[in-house]
């Protein structure tokens, strides 16, 4: 109460075939490299106030994440990096980078980042224990 009406508008969201920006951003990085990806996002994302994709910090993050999950780190960290150009405070995103990072085996990177979490928010626990984990004094 109130009733919910739904109509085409609610999944299609203007778009003839209905799709997540997540879907986006892998088909094309893997169709035509992470460059292009990260361009149609840009281009896509002009045009926000149609609501068609929710380009909010998450999707991008959680497209990194499935990319850092295939072994596909330098398309993880660069779909990374282009989301904290529209999102720098962001600590979910440093976090993200971080574990990136370590997972393709650069530490230092990893760690750098941890700091930036901490140049941020100097009482995130989350980045305090990680480093911690990885021997280093937060």
């Amino acid at each position: 109460d109130p009733a919910t009406n739904v109509n085409c508008y609610t999944c299609h969201r203007g778009l003839s075939k209905p799709g997540t920006i997540e879907a986006v951003l892998l088909t094309t990085t893997s169709r035509i490299g992470v460059d292009s990806a990260m361009a149609r996002y840009r281009f896509l994302r002009n045009d926000m106030a149609s609501g068609k994709y929710n380009f909010g910090e998450q999707p991008v993050t959680e497209t990194a994440a499935k990319l850092s999950a295939q072994g596909k780190y330098d398309d993880a960290i660069k779909l990374l990096q282009m989301n904290q150009e529209f999102y720098p405070n962001s600590v979910t995103i440093d976090f993200a980078l971080a574990e990136t990072y370590i997972a393709k085996g650069d530490k230092d990177a990893g760690i750098a980042r941890l700091r930036a979490i901490l140049t941020k928010n100097p009482n995130d626990r989350r980045a305090q224990g990680r480093l911690r984990q990885l021997g280093v004094q937060p």
